[in-house]
């Protein structure tokens, strides 16, 4: 007969129950050591990533169990298991990308530096579940989302060959509502200021977590307003750093200057009642513009508005320049001027009070290394400027001297030299009878000698009326020689003719006798 019907078998069949056997590990692979190698497999208890590095081919299945706890105590667990495979590869793929787990953009977008050891067969899934689009394969790709909040990346290198690599990690992206401001509180026309900062610094949609500032002189400051002091004119950078809670950051530079006057004006100075001066003021910033302003302004008499201003105080004054530069910035100097009505002391007198024209007289005056000298008239001087200068006057002078001292004081005085009297003719013109040329220093030669000589014609002759010398010069005078030859002792005949400084002349004959 027909066989008896049987039920139908369940597909999957049940598992039998429990106890089971347990697993025999073939060497080198055991319960601790899944991997066969050095590098064992672990698994990250927080993110449930494994690590490990496989030393033989082959099919490998990996379970993991998760357990979820509540105030300590296990209320679930879930058990998973998936297989991977192990190969010997051509190229080892490395997946690997950079991107900061924080981003602010205003834009939303998210730029991905990749990392990876290949080019070929690249992955991209940028992990906005609003869209399917969401894949790349570009090497170094950006993408935008459509909101903010949190993304899983993955990547894969060198996917469909069996040494693909994944590499994923978590972005939360942020909209740059972050804005890193400051304003700085300073005086910039002082070179030596304090400056305050104060933090304005403002994210709409996350509260400032913390701050830090340079400041110029490389100092790290914490604090929410800072306070630090400038010196000098120059130019002080100063940087904030700022980030707020949802991990967004910023940050400003900002640079400040400072733009000072420095001027200087002449050293406190004294000045003779009725005399004018200048005073000067000299800009220490050659890269400053300056417009000038001296005070009181009725007593400048020239030069107003420029560093250059002409006065003559009656009395002692203090007088005042404010200099402003191009950035409006102002700087203000003094120059006390002490008037003065003393006259600095003078004293003029000669070596004697008359001469014969031509002649010398020494003058002589009060010194100070301080004065400035200017005798009046000075043609018949050998030297202006100076308090004892020689005199060859031909008519009676009268010598003036004004003198000013380093105060611009003045003074004068005046000593007349009188003429004695002269005659164009003998004995006022001397003429030697005999001289001896022997080189003892005494009468060595023959000189005519006179005051008041304007021109002179001298010639001498020997016996026969030979002429052996002639001149026109009264320096020069006759040595006894003739053709550079030593003439023997004897009597020679002279001629003289002369025309003295008041225009008479004389005419002269006579014997000179040569002696050795």
């Amino acid at each position: 007969g027909p066989a008896p019907l049987r039920p139908p078998l369940s597909s999957p069949e049940p598992p039998l129950p429990p106890p089971y056997d347990s697993i025999s590990w073939q060497s080198p692979f055991s319960t601790n050591n899944m991997l066969g190698g050095t590098d064992l497999l672990a698994i990250d208890s927080e993110t449930g990533f494994l690590t490990g590095t496989p030393t033989q081919e082959g099919q490998y299945v990996v379970g993991v169990c998760v357990l979820e706890y509540r105030n300590g105590e296990i209320i679930s667990s879930t058990k998973r298991d998936f297989q991977y495979n192990v190969g010997v590869c051509g190229q080892i793929n490395n997946a690997a990308f950079f991107v900061p787990t924080v981003v602010c953009d205003s834009n939303l977008t998210v730029s991905f530096n990749n990392q990876s050891n290949t080019s070929l067969n690249l992955f991209w899934n940028f992990g906005d579940g609003s869209t399917l689009n969401d894949t790349s394969s570009i090497f170094s790709p950006t993408y935008t989302y459509p909101d903010t909040g949190q993304y899983l990346i993955t990547l894969i290198a060198g996917e469909g060959f069996s040494c693909a690599d994944t590499f994923s990690r978590i972005v939360s992206v942020h909209d740059a509502t972050l804005e890193a401001d400051f304003e700085v509180n300073y005086d910039p026309c002082e070179d030596s200021t304090m400056v305050q900062l104060i933090n304005t610094s403002f994210n709409p949609n996350s509260a400032i977590s913390g701050s830090t500032w340079n400041l110029w002189n490389g100092e790290s400051d914490t604090t929410e307003n800072p306070v630090t002091t400038i010196f000098g004119q120059d130019f002080y950078q100063f940087a904030l750093f700022t980030n707020s809670e949802n991990g967004c950051f910023a940050f400003k530079i900002d640079t400040i200057y400072t733009n000072p006057v420095n001027i200087r004006t002449e050293a406190d100075s004294q000045i003779c009642r009725g005399s004018e001066m200048y005073l000067e003021v000299f800009n220490l910033d050659s890269t400053d513009n300056l417009s000038y302003q001296w005070f009181p302004d009725e007593q400048i008499l020239d030069g107003q508005n420029t560093n250059l201003a002409l006065v003559a105080p009656i009395l002692t004054t203090t007088y005042e320049v404010e200099a402003t530069n191009q950035f409006g910035c102002t700087g203000v100097d003094t120059i006390l001027v002490i008037n003065s009505s003393i006259f600095p002391p003078l004293q003029v007198q000669s070596s004697v009070d008359s001469v014969f024209p031509g002649g010398t007289v020494q003058l002589d005056a009060t010194y100070s290394p301080n004065y400035i000298y200017d005798w009046q008239p000075d043609s018949s001087l050998t030297i202006n400027g100076t308090n004892n200068p020689k005199a060859n006057p031909y008519v009676p002078t009268a010598y003036t001297l004004v003198i000013e001292d380093e105060n611009g004081c003045k003074n004068a005085d005046t000593i007349f030299v009188r003429m004695k009297s002269f005659e164009c003719e003998l004995p006022y013109i001397f003429i030697p009878t005999a001289f001896t040329p022997n080189n003892d220093g005494n009468n060595d030669e023959f000189f005519v000698r006179a005051n008041s000589i304007t021109d002179v014609y001298l010639a001498i002759y020997n016996r026969w009326g030979q002429r052996v010398f002639e001149t026109t010069n009264l320096k020069n005078g006759w040595d006894g020689t003739f053709n550079g030859m030593p003439l023997e002792s004897a009597v020679f005949g002279y001629y003289l003719e002369i025309e003295c400084y008041n225009g008479q002349t004389h005419f002269q004959k006579g014997n000179i006798s040569l002696i050795r």
